[in-house]
């Protein structure tokens, strides 16, 4: 063949490839007007490595930094110098902040009831106390706090407002209470005014009060003569009015399902609300608001905290949301961090770049998805018929190439599986090797031919007995992992089951553990050399010899993991165990005796944990954030970073060639690159 017949086959072959990849994937090739070019065009879509176009700094954006476990539920916060003052279920407690990424309680004191919101002036904090009423505590010596007054009142106080002489307390049915604390060992009831709801929240500007009054919406209240406030205005909102923030002109109201109303208060006979902002999530509601500068902050309840750029009131919007440990109730915000009362204490969150690590791309998947793997160019994602292949040669604009064909051979369509699957949200993962991606879900074990990333083809399955039955496959997918001509599978009540895979067109069980199951619903299994690492939902971290495939035996085990662990990576000499709240380090050295070294708390945002490792990172997901752990010290690791996919649940990781794939419950895999070294 001449040299131009050759340059001509070779032209058409990578415009018939160009052509091929635009109908699946609708990219833009910036290289279709150029001739010669376009044979650069074939090596680079047949090219296997991919570049990232950068690196991420996931500590550059708002993150989760630390947890201040105080034992008890924290309900609100106050800043005052280098101290956190908490209003909790058994008092308040005084955390010392000075430096936010190790801050620790210093001192505190318990009261008759549970406190819910705290002001401080001076050297005083004032406390509302439910049925206790108001509470004043002397915080002269933080880390000696002493109630030295209190007052009861009529209802049960919710929240406290100061100015000059006076405490301002919202006391639900019993409307706003004016409370002269001039002494405050003395303090006295001097004025009150009832409102139309139950009062919840109180914030003061200039010569009035606004109380956030449940169902009522928020009443403006003339306090012009403290010891006679009237009700001058008021406004319905959408949702029950809870917390209350002033700024300017503007109120910006915690309203719980109907997210945070911004109210034009400069007419405070006729407040009217002029801009709203949805803050949705689990058990959603806006609960507790605080501003700073152009931001508004709101605890979120289970959601976590959302932060809100207020440049426009007419039209706020969205910039982030970081999930704390447990319900966030209340918000201060001192500098670049945000202090969040929760259910678990007091979460610290770096606000520095109060945005999300943006993504580098993401692309609809066809649909359900969980465990996914990365080889060359391609991400794998797993589902239950099979796998689905996905193009991340550009990050930007990865694209489904090919998905396991519906109905006949390629898709397992078994009755007796269908409710499993829906049940356990179709919870699948998979391991590649060579040509071959091995996926396994509550159908069982698949080997799907990958030769032809635009027609994965599944070419056998073995089905994955329960143990004491040969008949029925196992119930959840806690893992696969290949090694050598083997794959080793594990799922809740199936044990540990070996398979030949030296012909995957004809796979076979050839051995296996009984007695115990995978933990987690996928990532339980790891393999590194000739250990098999797995976590059982009993006994725990298990260390398994496979050096005879067919005939593999426990070795060590680290016992169990609190919090209950799901997930397993193994790098070098160490195993990442991601767990509901922590990531957990654990020395396989020596794997008859692994032993555990270090272990780093983690908000848990729902659902099984899952990590990947990557050189010195680690990332762990939970619910919907990605956090970042630096784990170069693996004795010491800290948090770096996060992502956040919102009102998503990661469902799984993998990384490669400087990429990071996600994939959601809302049938999308994400594409992100990794932290800078």
């Amino acid at each position: 063949m001449s040299t131009i017949a050759v340059f001509q086959t070779l032209l058409f072959r990578s415009f018939s490839i160009i052509s091929r990849a635009r109908l699946r994937c609708r990219k833009s090739f910036r290289i279709m007007n150029a001739v010669v070019p376009a044979l650069g065009v074939l090596a680079a879509v047949e090219a296997h490595d991919i570049v990232p176009d950068s690196c991420s700094q996931y500590g550059d954006y708002i993150h989760w930094a630390q947890q201040v476990d105080l034992g008890y539920t924290a309900f609100d916060v106050a800043i005052s110098g280098n101290y956190a003052y908490v209003a909790g279920s058994q008092g308040l407690a005084v955390v010392d902040v000075t430096n936010s990424q190790s801050a620790r309680i210093v001192g505190s004191v318990q009261t008759t009831n549970e406190v819910v919101d705290v002001a401080i002036s001076s050297n005083y904090a004032y406390v509302a106390g439910r049925n206790a009423g108001l509470q004043i505590i002397d915080i002269a010596n933080p880390q000696s706090p002493r109630i030295v007054g209190g007052v009861e009142t009529p209802d049960m106080a919710n929240d406290v407002a100061l100015s000059g002489n006076f405490a301002y307390v919202a006391d639900r049915e019993a409307g706003l209470q004016v409370i002269d604390i001039t002494n405050p060992r003395s303090p006295r009831i001097v004025g009150s005014v009832d409102t139309p709801g139950e009062a919840n929240g109180v914030a003061l500007s200039s010569n009035f009060a606004y109380v956030a009054d449940m169902e009522a919406g928020v009443q403006v209240i003339d306090i012009t003569n403290p010891r006679s406030p009237r009700i001058v205005g008021s406004v319905q909102t959408p949702g029950e009015a809870v917390d209350v923030a002033i700024s300017g002109r503007y109120a910006y109201v915690a309203a719980m399902r109907s997210g945070l109303q911004v109210m034009d208060i400069e007419d405070f006979h006729n407040p009217r609300i002029i801009g709203n902002v949805a803050t949705p999530g689990w058990a959603n509601g806006a609960h507790g608001v605080a501003l700073s500068g152009n931001l508004a902050y709101i605890a979120g309840l289970q959601a976590g905290l959302h932060v809100i750029d207020i440049r426009d009131p007419r039209s706020p919007r969205a910039l982030s949301l970081v999930k704390t440990s447990r319900t966030a109730l209340g918000v201060a915000v001192l500098g670049r961090y945000a202090y969040v009362a929760d259910e678990a204490g007091l979460q610290v969150i770096d606000v520095a770049n109060p945005n999300d690590n943006p993504f580098a791309g993401n692309v609809d998947t066809p649909g359900p998805t969980n465990g996914v793997a990365i080889s060359g160019k391609y991400a794998y994602v797993a589902r239950v018929g099979g796998l689905q292949v996905i193009d991340i040669a550009d990050a930007t604009a990865p694209c489904v190439m090919g998905v396991t064909s519906a109905g006949g051979r390629n898709e397992v369509a078994d009755p007796a599986y269908e409710s499993v699957a829906a049940d356990y949200g179709y919870y699948a993962s998979l391991a590649i090797s060579g040509d071959y991606a091995y996926v396994l879900s509550p159908a069982g074990f698949q080997a799907v031919d990958i030769t032809d990333p635009e027609k994965p083809q599944v070419v056998a399955r073995v089905r994955i007995p329960m143990m004491g039955d040969t008949t029925l496959s196992g119930v959840l997918p806690g893992g696969v992992a290949i090694s050598g001509n083997y794959a080793y599978v594990a799922a809740s009540m199936s044990g540990l089951r070996v398979i030949d895979i030296a012909n995957p067109r004809t796979p076979r069980i050839v051995g296996g553990l009984s007695g115990w199951g995978a933990y987690g619903s996928h990532g339980c299994l790891a393999i590194l050399d000739k250990f098999a690492y797995f976590l059982d939902w009993k006994d725990g971290f298990q260390v398994i010899d496979i050096t005879t495939p067919q005939n593999p035996r426990i070795l060590g085990s680290a016992g169990t993991i609190a919090g209950g662990a799901s997930s397993i990576a193994v790098l070098r000499n160490y195993a990442y165990v991601a767990s509901r709240g922590a990531l957990e380090l654990i020395d396989i050295t020596n794997p008859r005796s692994p032993r555990r070294v270090s272990s780093l708390e983690i908000p848990w945002g729902g659902g099984e944990a899952t990590v990947a490792i990557s050189d010195s990172h680690a990332y762990v997901a939970t619910g919907p954030e990605l956090y970042v752990i630096n784990v170069e010290n693996p004795r010491e690791p800290y948090m770096i970073g996060r992502a956040s996919f919102r009102h998503e649940y990661v469902m799984g990781v993998a990384i490669s060639g400087g990429h990071i794939c996600v994939t959601t419950s809302k049938h999308k895999l994400y594409v992100l690159t990794e932290q800078c070294q």
